[in-house]
C-alpha cells in the first residue's frame, strides 16, 4: 500500500504549479501591453496621413495584422502607392476627396515616417527579408522624388542588395533591386557597378521583366555584357533577342535566337521527361498537370523535324485520355491541328484519334479524318454519311484522306468513288486533281507548281502578301528539285521559314540578302511555303524559282 506523502513535502510542488501559470500569465501581458504599444507609431502614421480614410482596406490589414512590424510594412507599401500611383477622383465623397488631393502637401514627411517604421521593423524581425525590401523601395522613392534632394545610392542600395541576397525566391526583391540600379545608374558609385551582370541575371529570370529592362541594361553595362546576364531560360531568351533586335543589336539578337533555339529544345525534353515520369509511377494527377504545363509552355509550331514529330506524336500518347476538354482553344487540338496539316506519315493514328476521343466538339470532317487515320474506317464513313453538311467544301480533305487509304491498299475503284463525293466545285483543287492524274489510264501533264513565268522562275503575284507561297507540289515532276528562295531584307537579321505555319528552319540574313534551299522531294499535294523576319524588321522582295 502506497503511503501519502505529508503536506511539508507536497507544498513546494503545490507553490510551484501556482506560480508558473501567473508567471506565464504575467509574461504574456507585458508582452501584449508591449506589442500595442509597439503598434502605436504606425496607428499614429495612419491617422495622421489618412490612410484610415483613403485606404480603408489597408488600414484594416494594418488593424488585423498579427505584429507591429507586419503592419508597419503595409503602411510602407501605401506610402510608396502614394507616391507611385494614381487615384480616380471621380465617385469619391467630399471627405476622401480632401484627404487624397491632401496627399502631395505631406508625401514628403510620410515617406520619411514610412522609412522609419520600415526600420524599425526590420531591427524587429531581421530574419525577414521583406523588411529590407521595402525600406529600400521606400528610401529609394523619397530620393528620386524631390530634384533637389541629394542622391544617395547606399540608403536604398543595401537594404535592396540584403533582401535580394536573403530570399533568391523573390522575384519583386531581384526586380526592384534591378530597376533602380539601372534607373539610378549615374549616380551609383562603380563600386556598386561591378556585379551588374550577375545582378541582372536573377532578375531576367521573368521574361515581363527583360522585355522592360534589358535595352535599358544594355545602354548601361553595354549589349554583350547584357546579353550574357540572361540566363539560359527560352521565354527570356526570346524576349531580350526581340528587343536586341529592336536595338539594332544584330549580331548580339542572333546569338540570343539561336541560344533560346538549345534552350527551347532542352526544355521541351525536360517537360517531356517530366510526363514519362508522372506516367510510370501511375501519377495521374501529376500527369495531367505536367500535359497541360507542356502544352501551355511550348508551341509545335515552333518546330518542325522528325524529330519534333515523334516528340508531339509521344506527348499525345501520354496524355491522359480521361481529361474532356473543349476542341476550341485545347492545347491538344493544336497538336492535332499540326499533324493534320500534311504531317501525318509515319504517325500512330491510334494516338491522333485517341486524343481527339477525349475532346468535345471536334468538327465531324476532322473527327472522321482521325478515325481513318487510325484504320477505323467503318466509323469514319458512319461520321460522313450521317452528316449534314456531306458533300460540301469542309469534307474535301477527308475524301482525299480517304482516297488515298483506299489508293494505298491498291483498291482504285474505292479511291475513285471516294473522290467522286468531293464537291464538284472542289474537284479541280491540287490534291484531288493530283490523286485523280495518278488514277487515271492516261495521266495528264504534271500540274504547275505555281504561276511561273516562261524561264521557270514563280511569279511574284505568287506570293500572298503575308508572305506565304501557296504550291501545288506534283511529286512527278519535282522528286529530286529544290525550292529555291531569294529574300531581300531591312539590313541584317534572321529569316525563319517553313511549311504549313510551322518553323524548319531559321537563317541570318547576312548583309539583308539570304537564299533558302529547300528539297522538294517527300512533298505531296497543296504545301504552303513560309519566309518571315523571325525577330521583326521586313522583307522587301521575295523571288523563287524551281532548280
Amino acid at each position: 500500500m502506497t503511503e501519502t506523502p505529508p503536506d511539508s513535502q507536497r507544498s513546494p510542488f503545490r507553490l510551484v504549479a501556482v506560480l508558473v501559470p501567473v508567471a506565464l500569465i504575467a509574461a504574456s501581458l507585458l508582452l501584449y501591453r508591449a506589442e500595442l504599444r509597439a503598434r502605436l507609431p504606425v496607428e499614429a502614421a495612419v491617422r495622421t496621413y489618412g490612410i484610415d480614410i483613403r485606404r480603408p482596406l489597408e488600414a484594416e490589414m494594418i488593424g488585423y495584422s498579427p505584429a507591429a512590424d507586419i503592419g508597419s510594412q503595409v503602411f510602407a507599401m501605401a506610402a510608396v502607392s502614394d507616391a507611385l500611383g494614381r487615384v480616380r477622383l471621380k465617385g469619391l465623397d467630399q471627405i476622401e476627396r480632401d484627404a487624397w488631393l491632401d496627399v502631395p502637401t505631406k508625401l514628403e514627411a510620410e515617406l520619411a515616417v514610412a522609412r522609419n517604421l520600415s526600420l524599425d521593423a526590420a531591427a524587429a524581425r531581421p530574419g525577414w527579408p521583406m523588411h529590407r525590401y521595402l525600406l529600400g523601395k521606400v528610401a529609394y522613392t523619397a530620393d528620386r522624388r524631390t530634384i533637389e534632394r541629394e542622391i544617395v545610392p547606399s540608403r536604398w542600395l543595401i537594404p535592396l542588395r540584403s533582401a535580394a541576397r536573403s530570399a533568391p525566391g523573390a522575384d519583386s526583391a531581384a526586380e526592384t533591386l534591378a530597376a533602380v540600379t539601372l534607373e539610378a545608374w549615374e549616380t551609383i558609385p562603380e563600386s556598386d557597378r561591378r556585379d551588374a551582370q550577375e545582378l541582372f541575371r536573377r532578375a531576367f529570370l521573368d521574361p515581363s521583366f527583360v522585355r522592360k529592362a534589358w535595352g535599358v541594361s544594355a545602354n548601361a553595362i553595354g549589349a554583350e555584357l547584357a546579353s550574357g546576364a540572361v540566363p539560359e531560360s527560352a521565354p527570356s531568351l526570346m524576349a531580350a533577342a526581340r528587343s536586341a533586335a529592336a536595338m539594332g543589336e544584330g549580331r548580339v539578337a542572333e546569338s540570343l535566337y539561336r541560344r533560346w533555339e538549345s534552350a527551347e529544345w532542352k526544355e521541351r525534353e525536360a517537360d517531356l521527361t517530366e510526363m514519362r515520369t508522372r506516367s510510370e509511377r501511375g501519377d495521374w494527377t501529376g500527369l495531367v498537370g505536367a500535359s497541360r504545363g507542356w502544352a501551355s509552355k511550348h508551341s509545335p509550331r515552333d518546330f518542325d523535324t522528325p524529330a519534333a514529330r515523334e516528340q508531339l506524336e509521344e506527348i499525345l500518347r501520354l496524355w491522359p485520355r480521361d481529361q474532356v476538354s473543349a476542341w476550341a482553344g485545347s492545347r491538344q487540338a493544336e497538336i492535332l491541328r499540326y499533324f493534320l496539316a500534311g504531317r501525318m506519315d509515319g504517325i500512330d493514328g491510334e494516338v491522333l484519334a485517341g486524343a481527339a476521343s477525349s475532346l468535345s466538339g471536334v468538327p465531324f470532317p476532322t473527327q472522321a479524318r482521325l478515325f481513318l487515320a487510325a484504320g477505323l474506317v467503318r466509323s469514319a464513313e458512319e461520321l460522313a454519311s450521317g452528316s449534314v453538311t456531306k458533300g460540301t467544301f469542309e469534307w474535301t480533305d477527308y475524301y482525299v484522306d480517304l482516297a488515298r487509304y483506299h489508293l494505298a491498299r491498291n483498291a482504285r475503284e474505292s479511291a475513285v468513288e471516294a473522290l467522286d463525293r468531293i464537291a464538284a466545285t472542289a474537284r479541280g483543287e491540287c490534291d484531288a486533281a493530283l490523286l485523280r492524274a495518278s488514277l487515271a489510264a492516261a495521266p495528264p501533264p504534271p500540274e504547275p507548281i505555281a504561276m511561273t513565268a516562261p524561264d521557270g522562275s514563280i511569279l511574284p503575284e505568287a506570293w500572298a502578301t503575308n508572305g506565304m507561297l501557296s504550291l501545288c507540289v506534283d511529286p512527278r515532276a519535282t522528286a529530286g528539285r529544290t525550292l529555291v528562295v531569294e529574300l531581300v531584307t531591312e539590313g541584317d537579321g534572321l529569316v525563319e521559314w517553313g511549311w504549313n505555319d510551322a518553323r524548319s528552319a531559321t537563317v541570318s540574313a547576312a548583309g539583308g540578302a539570304s537564299t533558302i534551299r529547300v528539297p522538294l522531294s517527300g512533298l505531296d499535294g497543296r504545301n504552303v511555303f513560309f519566309a518571315r523576319p523571325a525577330l521583326g524588321g521586313k522583307i522587301v522582295s521575295r523571288a523563287a524559282r524551281v532548280e
